[in-house]
């Protein structure tokens, strides 16, 4: 069991751990195109475009592979989330940090792009899947299947290790908002701030990746500490959100 505590540090903290796995994901799909087509095709990066769909892989035969590929990293990442908080022997870190890594995978993103039968909104296991098999409704509902039993157990492990009173509304809380309130607005700065450089060749969308990258992993490694409940507590001046 683990109890939560929002203070400012731990947002950062979850802030950083959440922008390096959606950095992980994205770049997973241009890593499977380097293999199959040998191109990185880095300067097209976007975190909220789905830019991994028109990379040089499009008239390659293999090119579902990235989608599949990154949607199995993210769930094995939940997965294993869910690993730490069931351990019989245990830190605190390592628990605030296996329940912190299930939602850092965005899991309601997961759920609702694989219903989501639009071409440009599905999830990757969807297009990944309507792209070898077909698209039709075997498939559909197949992929809905396969992203709830991911998905569910890691979730469900989750809801029962938190210890606080209002219980619900906690993983309410980061269901459906912690993550997106965090992480998306720098998500829209990247995406404008690379357009632009690059629009006026200021300099290339890979190099301002490659900067953003290096400040995110800073960040994981600095911040990761702030995973423990602990740790700060004896400061009174530390914000955080009540149980």
């Amino acid at each position: 069991m683990i109890s939560l505590k929002v203070t400012w540090k731990y947002g950062l903290a979850f802030f950083f751990l959440t922008l390096f796995f959606l950095s992980i994901h994205q770049l997973n799909h241009y890593l499977i195109d380097f293999l199959i087509c040998k191109s990185w095709n880095l300067d097209q990066f976007s975190y909220l475009e789905f830019t991994h769909f028109k990379t040089s892989c499009n008239n390659n035969s293999l090119w579902f592979l990235s989608n599949l590929y990154s949607q199995i990293f993210d769930f094995a990442i939940m997965w294993l989330g869910m690993l730490l908080l069931v351990q019989k022997k245990h830190s605190e870190i390592k628990s605030q940090f296996g329940f912190a890594l299930i939602f850092a995978q965005l899991p309601l993103l997961k759920i609702a792009g694989s219903l989501l039968k639009e071409t440009h909104l599905r999830s990757d296991t969807l297009l990944g899947f309507s792209y070898v098999f077909g698209d039709s409704l075997v498939i559909y509902y197949g992929s809905i299947i396969l992203t709830l039993t991911a998905c569910m157990a890691p979730l469900t492990t989750a809801y029962m290790v938190i210890k606080n009173s209002n219980r619900e509304k906690w993983f309410v809380f980061f269901f459906f908002f912690f993550p997106y309130i965090l992480c998306f607005p720098i998500l829209y700065f990247f995406d404008y701030t690379s357009k632009y450089f690059s629009r006026y060749q200021l300099f290339r969308i890979s190099s301002f990746l490659l900067l953003y990258l290096i400040i995110i992993f800073s960040g994981c490694l600095l911040t990761i500490k702030y995973f423990n409940a602990n740790n700060g507590k004896n400061n009174s001046n530390s914000k955080q959100l009540k149980t």
